[in-house]
């Protein structure tokens, strides 16, 4: 065999072997992303669970849903495939098993078929109900005008990305609701088991119910309440707006549902994030248009202590029910809690302004922790104060110092 020939063979089978090490090599890299890839499906994969439980009519009822969670004491919270929440207590609760099936969210067709099959109330003083899609909503109202619902669907949606954009700013990023989210207008607020047909199987004292500025957020029932006569009125908009704020913070991931969200975070937010434009249509166009000035003078009542108080504690938003009050002049004492509820109100309102224009990173930093707390778990004082402080730092003289100056700023 001549050289030429002997090398061509050596070259043939070489490359021969090179092409085999290559496609076995691939073959194993396939495989391993694959299996990789398979364990990444097994570990996103959420247990479908089962809940029996008596209900405060001793009912027994059972739930399929995803456990969100479940404390020492037995209180387990469940999330339903339409993002409705089961909160029971450990001592209603018949039987919880995991099943081997999968836990998903329904689709968006077969949510908004089981909202209309279920929502049989009439409402306004018309009667009636009329069920108004938009890219993100689903609007139940009454007889008024197809109109005004597409009206308000525009405005809704225009809160909507405002709301993302908002804290896209600030470094956060939200989560998009699997599920289109559910808005009632109603004039008469007749909110009664027909109306939430579900919310009178929970066995618990609390009902879930954020906001009450004129509308409420039922957050076991992931829908919004608020009074059809304010969803047209300019003056009245940015009511309607902190009802959607809160709503949308707890289904983006800002907010984790039933966990123990600072008052002064959520209510001073949702205060600031709805204030009004007089001068837009819709009486609203962007977070904290046209707000602070109302601020200021509002704050009468401040002391050295209260940015500390407000912060560590949300005792300040606290008013004792009339049927609970003990003193010898109850009116008085509704009164002055009702009026260091009002200043808590504004005082928070203020603080939420200032970080927003001056601490946009801290912000971002402080809201990622807030929206890692625990569904069902006490965020204790010292904790609060302490995540605060990491994000903000400790320099609680100054801070107030500079919040009151922010504060004249606004007033000239």
């Amino acid at each position: 065999m001549s050289l030429l020939h002997a090398v061509e063979n050596t070259s043939f089978y070489y490359n021969r072997f090179l092409l085999i090490t290559l496609f076995a090599a691939a073959s194993c890299l396939v495989s391993g992303k694959l299996q990789a890839d398979d364990h990444l499906l097994e570990q996103d994969k959420i247990p479908l669970w089962k809940l029996s439980y008596q209900d405060n009519f001793g009912e027994k009822l059972t739930f399929e849903g995803k456990k969100v969670a479940q404390t020492n004491e037995g209180v387990i919270l469940l999330q339903k495939p339409d993002r409705t929440y089961v909160r029971v207590d450990g001592d209603n609760v018949v039987q919880l098993q995991e099943t081997d099936k999968t836990f998903s969210y329904l689709s968006a067709e077969e949510f908004e078929k089981q909202v209309r099959e279920n929502f049989t109330e009439d409402l306004g003083d018309f009667g009636g109900r009329r069920f108004e899609r938009t890219e993100h909503y689903l609007i139940i109202s009454g007889n008024y005008s197809t109109d005004q619902d597409k009206r308000f669907g525009i405005f809704i949606e225009q809160v909507y990305d405002q709301f993302y954009a908002h804290w896209k700013r600030f470094g956060v990023e939200l989560e998009k609701p699997p599920l289109p989210l559910v808005i009632i207008l109603d004039p008469t607020y007749e909110f009664t088991d027909n109306w939430l047909p579900d919310e009178r199987v929970m066995p618990v004292a609390s009902a879930g119910l954020k906001g009450n500025f004129d509308g409420l957020y039922l957050l076991s029932m992931n829908r919004a309440i608020v009074d059809s006569e304010l969803s047209l009125d300019k003056n009245d908009a940015a009511d309607v707006v902190k009802q959607a704020y809160i709503q949308l913070c707890y289904s983006s991931g800002l907010f984790q549902p039933y966990a123990d969200i600072p008052d002064w975070v959520a209510k001073g937010s949702a205060w600031c994030f709805g204030a009004p434009d007089y001068q837009h249509s819709f009486g609203w166009s962007r977070p904290g248009s046209n707000h602070y000035l109302k601020l200021y003078p509002k704050l009468s009542q401040h002391t050295p202590t209260s940015l500390t108080e407000l912060v560590s504690s949300d005792s300040r938003f606290q008013v004792t029910p009339w049927n609970q009050i003990n003193t010898p002049d109850p009116l008085t004492t509704m009164g002055e809690e009702m009026q260091r509820e009002a200043h808590a109100f504004y005082e928070s309102s203020l603080l939420i302004a200032y970080l927003f224009k001056h601490k946009r990173s801290e912000v971002g930093k402080y809201m990622q922790r807030v929206s890692q707390l625990k569904p069902l778990q006490k965020y204790e004082e010292q904790q609060r104060r302490a995540d605060f402080e990491a994000a903000f730092g400790d320099d609680w003289k100054r801070l107030d110092q500079q919040l009151k100056n922010y504060g004249h700023r606004l007033k000239r």
